[in-house]
């Protein structure tokens, strides 16, 4: 079966706007590839995952890898880290302070 195929027996397909890929894991990273010159990210939809994120995981992603268009993220880094953000300050020390008191 190739990646998302929407057949009937699994789920009408509703126009959304959103772009549709029917066929090889090879097509899917052509159209990712091209729409990376434009767009800094897409969601994927998979429409079986039982069948899709097997195909995701073993041969887009990294094929994907390969041509430097996604880099896993790095164990224990986190948005804020890949962001440079800092720690925002705690809200709640006042309250906390205050029940410690009771």
């Amino acid at each position: 079966m190739t990646l998302a195929r929407a057949d009937e027996r699994y789920a009408p397909w509703t126009d959304r706007g959103r772009l549709r890929h029917i066929g090889s894991a090879d097509g899917l990273v052509a159209v990712l590839e091209e729409l990376s010159r434009q767009l800094d990210g897409v969601r994927l939809h998979p429409l079986v995952l039982d069948e899709d994120l097997p195909v995701l995981s073993r041969l887009v992603l990294p094929a994907l890898s390969e041509r430097r268009l996604v880099a896993r993220p790095l164990p224990g880094a986190s948005l804020r880290s890949t962001l440079g953000l800092e720690r925002p300050a705690n809200r709640f020390p006042a309250a906390a302070v205050q029940e410690e008191a009771r």
